[in-house]
Formats: C-alpha cells, sequence, structure tokens
C-alpha cells in the first residue's frame, strides 16, 4: 500500500476510534481500502479472539529494549540511515493502526464507543491570548480572521500566525504580550518583520513599534526567532537574566520557569548570549547553558535539529531522561505525569516521535523502547516500571 492510502486509512481508523461518524463516502473509501490484499488477513486476525490473545502474550514476552538497541545501531548507520527510517515511519504507521484497531474491537464487546472518544487525549492547536496594552485579553484560534489593534495597527490572523501590519503612527510605548498556554502552539510576525514561534506554555512580551536605536523583546518559555537583519537596530532578546543580542540570525530558546538553566541553540547568523557576570559569542551549531543560580555560561557544541524538531512537529531526544521528555510531553498534550515506584532519572531515551499523534499513540510508541508501562486516568498518566 502507497504512503498516500496508508495516511488515508490511518485517519480513517482513528476517526473511528474517538468516537467520530463516518459519511457515506469516508465508510466506502474504508471498505476499499481495508479489504485490500495486504490487509485482509490484518482484518482477519484481528477480528479472531484466540489469536489476539497469544499475540498479546507474545508481546509481553518480547525483548523490547534489546530489539530497539539493534534497530537504533542500524538507524544510525550512515548507509542505511535513510532507508531505515523510511521502514520506521511506515512500521510507525502500521502500528497505530492495528492499535485502534484492536482498541476499536476490544470495545465493541461493551456495545459502547463513549469511553474510547472520552478518554482520547489529542495533540496542541494553534490556540493563544493576546493581551493588549490597555489590559484587554483577545482569545486566538487559527479561525479567527484581522484583529484591529485600537487605530495604529491590525492583525492579520494566517494559519496559526498572527502577522502585524501598521495602518497608523503606532505608540512605541505600548506593549502587547501573546501568551500561549499548554496543548497549543503560535506564531507572530513582528511590525520589524522578525517571526517568532512559540511553543506550548509560553509568552513574548514586544512593542507594538520598535524605537529609533534597538528592538527588544521578552520571552518566558521556548521560541524560535528569524530576526529581520537591520545593522542599525540591534534585536535583544531577555529572558530571566540572560540578554541575548543579534543583528539577524535564526535561533531557539529554551527558558521555561523552575527550570536549572536557559539553553539558547544558534542554528545561522552570530548571536551574543551574556549575563551580569560573563558573555558568550555563538556560532552555528554551538549551544550555550545559562545557569539560573550561579549565571555562569557553558558552551557546546550540537546538533541543532535536535533543538529545533518541535518546529517540524517531531519531539526528538537523544540520551535524554524520562524527566525531561514527560516535561515536554505535559506541556503539548496539558496533561499531569504521576511516577509510581520509579525513579525518572534512571531511564535514559534516544528517538523520534511525531508531535501531531494523540498522547496514547506517543505512549505507545515509548513503551516499545523503555521498560515503563503508562496507564492514563483523566489529565493524569501514571508511568510504571513494565512488569
Amino acid at each position: 500500500m502507497d504512503e498516500q492510502n496508508m495516511d488515508i486509512l490511518r485517519a480513517l481508523f482513528h476517526k473511528v476510534a474517538r468516537g467520530e461518524q463516518l459519511d457515506a463516502g469516508e465508510q466506502r473509501l474504508l471498505d476499499k481500502l481495508s479489504v485490500r490484499t495486504e490487509w485482509r488477513e490484518v482484518r482477519d486476525n484481528l477480528s479472531n479472539g484466540e489469536y489476539l490473545n497469544k499475540r498479546l502474550e507474545d508481546m509481553k514476552r518480547y525483548p523490547k529494549k534489546e530489539a530497539f538497541a539493534k534497530f537504533s545501531k542500524r538507524v544510525y548507520s550512515p548507509v542505511r540511515k535513510r532507508f531505515i527510517l523510511r521502514i520506521s515511519v511506515a512500521a510507525a504507521s502500521i502500528m497505530f493502526i492495528l492499535g485502534w484497531v484492536l482498541f476499536g474491537l476490544m470495545k465493541q464487546d461493551e456495545r459502547s464507543v463513549e469511553p474510547i472518544a472520552s478518554n482520547i487525549i489529542p495533540a496542541g492547536t494553534f490556540k493563544a491570548s493576546l493581551v493588549l496594552a490597555t489590559g484587554e485579553v483577545i482569545g486566538i484560534s487559527s479561525e479567527m480572521q484581522n484583529i484591529k489593534i485600537g487605530e495604529s495597527s491590525q492583525l492579520e490572523n494566517r494559519d496559526g500566525e498572527l502577522v502585524y501590519k501598521e495602518i497608523g503612527e503606532a505608540d512605541v510605548k505600548q506593549y502587547n504580550e501573546l501568551i500561549v498556554p499548554r496543548g497549543g502552539e503560535y506564531a507572530i510576525v513582528l511590525s520589524d518583520g522578525t517571526k517568532v514561534k512559540l511553543n506550548a506554555d509560553s509568552r513574548l512580551r514586544y512593542p507594538v513599534k520598535f524605537s529609533s536605536k534597538e528592538r527588544c523583546v521578552e520571552v518566558l518559555g521556548e521560541a524560535f526567532f528569524e530576526v529581520a537583519k537591520n545593522g542599525k537596530k540591534p534585536f535583544i532578546v531577555k529572558c530571566g537574566e540572560v540578554r541575548m543580542k543579534v543583528l539577524g540570525t535564526s535561533f531557539n530558546v529554551n527558558g521555561y520557569e523552575r527550570e536549572n538553566a536557559i539553553v539558547t541553540t544558534l542554528v545561522e547568523g552570530k548571536l551574543e548570549v551574556s549575563t551580569g557576570r560573563q558573555r558568550v559569542v555563538l556560532r552555528p551549531g554551538l549551544q550555550s547553558h545559562v545557569d539560573n543560580y550561579s549565571g555562569n555560561i557553558d558552551t557546546l557544541s550540537v546538533d541543532v535539529n535536535n533543538y529545533i524538531a518541535w518546529l517540524n512537529n517531531k519531539f526528538t531526544f537523544k540520551d535524554e531522561s524520562l524527566v525531561s521528555i514527560m516535561k515536554a510531553l505535559s506541556r503539548w498534550y496539558d496533561v499531569t505525569f504521576v511516577f509510581d515506584g520509579i525513579n525518572p532519572e534512571d531511564y535514559r531515551l534516544t528517538g523520534k516521535i511525531p508531535r501531531h499523534g494523540t498522547l496514547q499513540e506517543v505512549t505507545m510508541l515509548l513503551e516499545q523502547i523503555s521498560d515503563v508501562s503508562f496507564d492514563i486516568e483523566g489529565r493524569k498518566v501514571f508511568v510504571r516500571k513494565n512488569k
């Protein structure tokens, strides 16, 4: 089955699993695709209770961690990397579909789809709030059209991105704030053409119009900046006690509250990172870690793609602690993870997971590469050692 049909089939299975009604055309398409030769055996097997019980027992005994370690060596082989990744994407798609089909079949015996629909936790969406200089709060969603800000500015809202347009003389002392909640993301193009994309649980404070000397904004959380070049007006980003100065560049800032460090990753250009006691200049491929307690700055070389993967709807982690991974998931899915009987710092994982899947899909993939299991109860997710 080609990739396009695989995507269509997966989307239809997801819709059924969420308890949504298929229209006549979708039902015909599902029937047509699911009776293809390559799916006929799968469908028949998933209707066989004895077969399902046997496969579930086999899954419990399968040495997932050892198998994934062998798989990882092949994935990171330069010669086979592209080929293996294609296989892994297809395998992940199949696993998603089979998981939903199996879940749906088991629930059919209970003659109710409500528990399925109510327990599905979807990925984050485009949503934010805009706080004006007057204190007025405007809820933002991708469905909204243009938004007029006083007599001087107008915001064009297009596909998860706000774009400032001046329609009069703006006051440089007027500051607005874009707030993205947990389970959301949004982008904004400022009056100078600089684009900022905010990840979940983040905020950006900025002037409606920049002054004649510099362009200064404040960020809390995670944001990716594509700064418009202007040699006469340096662009300043403040995050806590950290100050970043650029002329024209692309970089990622991760500075959430209650974290030990503010992490800045430079993609292109040149970036000066400073605190009250230290200053460093980053080149592309370098990353700075500013300790929130001492103010010390450490730098290291990194693969920048791992730190901007969220821009391409992916979670990417390499030898990362379970705590760090769960923090990212909790912000994106707006849930709370509870570690039950395990020390999450003892678990370090490497992998790539799509951000657009449901929480159930993501945790299912994580179970395949770790020794933990996930039990979702409402907005709480219990993480336990696999038995």
